[in-house]
């Protein structure tokens, strides 16, 4: 698994290796296909119906193309707490452990 900045408002995430088969290929690609902005399976992008773009290949790389807010899934509804025990900050302070996110609170950081 690699990650890399792409743009100012988007990064990517790309997973290849002995891992990714075209089935785990075809898995992926039914769990939520609109979440990213784009998911590509060897430079083709999946459209929501075409999977067979994971036979073309008995190892695909796979590339998840998001924007560094996330959309709507990375904040908090209203009605919902937050998880107790994560740290408040000040969006963009540095945490010990993570960074500050778009809600206030320190989160770690996955790589």
């Amino acid at each position: 698994m690699t990650q890399k900045v792409i743009s100012s408002d988007a990064f990517e995430i790309q997973l290849s290796g002995d891992a990714i088969s075209s089935g785990v290929c075809k898995t992926l690609l039914g769990i939520d296909p609109y979440t990213p902005l784009d998911i590509q399976v060897d430079g083709v992008s999946y459209t929501g119906e075409n999977k067979e773009i994971c036979e073309t290949n008995a190892r695909p790389v796979m590339t998840f193309v998001y924007a560094w807010d996330l959309g709507p899934l990375a904040h908090v509804p209203d009605d919902t707490e937050p998880e107790p025990d994560l740290p408040v900050c000040s969006d963009g302070a540095s945490c010990t452990s993570g960074v500050c996110d778009c809600q206030g609170y320190c989160i770690d950081v996955v790589s």
